[in-house]
């Protein structure tokens, strides 16, 4: 009567023994895929912005419509308190594998890369076949806008991470 005891824990044994091997796999790959990409910290960030038009911003109107856009911050492995940022903005195909790429080659010597999102805050997915959706000037105030922006939330960052 004990070996069928014995035998269902040593089942029981191998049944564990094989899911904690899994889940270590599963961990291992997903480390080794989040050092591939290259970046140390990920962040995702709304930035305030306006939809203006060409016609309001050279008539002097700044008062478009107001709108929240977002972005992703990728700081390179062993940034420190300082190091260069580049803004990355996508073209009428929003963004890409291209843009990704871009972050990735950036990240791999030692700069942040901000991928800028002008679309999504605005309900497009891409200005291919009608550029009126978005005209030049609003996605130029929004690069100024995540300028601004990954500016101050890096210099807060680093004045809490100090104190």
């Amino acid at each position: 009567m004990t070996w069928p005891v014995q035998r269902r824990s040593l089942h029981l044994n191998k049944r564990t023994s094989s899911g904690v091997l899994v889940a270590a796999l599963v961990v291992a790959c997903w480390a080794s895929a989040a050092s591939a990409e290259g970046f140390g910290r990920l962040e995702i960030h709304a930035i305030p912005s306006v939809t203006v038009s060409n016609e309001q911003f050279l008539t002097g109107d700044r008062y478009g419509k107001p709108v929240i856009i977002g972005g992703e911050l990728r700081v390179p492995r062993g940034a420190t308190e300082k190091f260069s940022t580049v803004i990355l903005i996508h073209g009428s195909g929003g963004i890409s594998a291209a843009t990704d790429r871009w972050a990735q080659e950036l990240n791999s010597v030692g700069v942040a890369a901000f991928i800028l999102d002008s679309f999504n805050g605005r309900g497009i997915i891409n200005t291919n076949a009608d550029q009126s959706q978005l005209e030049s000037i609003a996605m130029m105030h929004d690069a100024f806008a995540a300028v601004g922006a990954v500016k101050q939330f890096l210099s807060l960052r680093f004045k809490l991470a100090s104190n």
